[in-house]
């Protein structure tokens, strides 16, 4: 699949929320971060959508993760490992969290908590690239990139596990940016890849957003 910037064609592969994952990029850029953080925000009022993440290891799919949202507050996370299992999920409605680990029952986390941090923040203002009109998988969209910090939610989910089913985690030595391509007659986000600067053949993570009435996310304990 190929990315055409301009007149440069990039190899990508098709991540991670912008609210916890985006850590700034070139001073020398245009900054086009208030287009970026609209383009999230038009997320919230668009209705029930849900974004897949695939992280990529060596080239084989490794963990996976879906986030839903449901209008106005409820929020669901679920984290998969590289054999289709499910290790954690989590609900987010208002401000009560549940959450249960692998087949284990449901329990609500106390306000405040580790988990409560998977459902993100309001974004920093960061610098971000406008790449302007980009094609991706035969589509054009409207293109940013900026530095990847690397605070994944799987970190986050990791923390609420103790200590001897926690998964040690992944050093990454390069330096990571992230693309957002957003639809241009929506003005919606659309896909996010993440990758090394010098190696966008071979993304670590990749997310799809898609909106579907058929979403439904109701509190697992009363």
């Amino acid at each position: 699949m190929g990315v055409v910037v301009g007149e440069r064609r990039l190899t990508l592969g098709a991540a991670a929320s912008f609210c916890v994952a985006i850590g700034g990029c070139s001073d020398t850029a245009p900054d086009c971060w208030r287009d970026v953080d609209a383009a999230y925000q038009r997320l919230e009022t668009r209705g029930p959508y849900r974004a897949e993440t695939v992280s990529v290891v060596e080239g084989r799919k490794s963990d996976a993760s879906t986030y839903e949202f449901v209008p106005p507050d409820r929020r669901r996370v679920v984290f998969i490992d590289s054999l289709g299992r499910i290790w954690l999920e989590a609900i987010k409605i208002a401000t009560r969290v549940w959450a249960r680990h692998g087949q284990s029952g449901w329990y609500e986390s106390p306000a405040g908590s580790t988990l409560a941090a998977l459902f993100g923040d309001a974004p920093e203002r960061v610098p971000v690239t406008c790449l302007g009109v980009v094609e991706f998988s035969g589509k054009t969209y409207l293109g940013y990139q900026a530095r990847y910090n690397p605070k994944p939610l799987v970190t986050i989910a990791h923390a609420t596990l103790e200590p001897s089913k926690a998964k040690p985690s992944v050093v990454r030595q390069q330096e990571l940016r992230m693309t957002i391509l957003v639809d241009r007659e929506t003005a919606l986000v659309v896909h996010e890849i993440v990758a090394a600067q010098d190696e966008l053949a071979a993304p670590t993570s990749r997310t799809h957003y898609t909106f579907s009435k058929d979403i439904v996310i109701e509190a697992p304990v009363r």
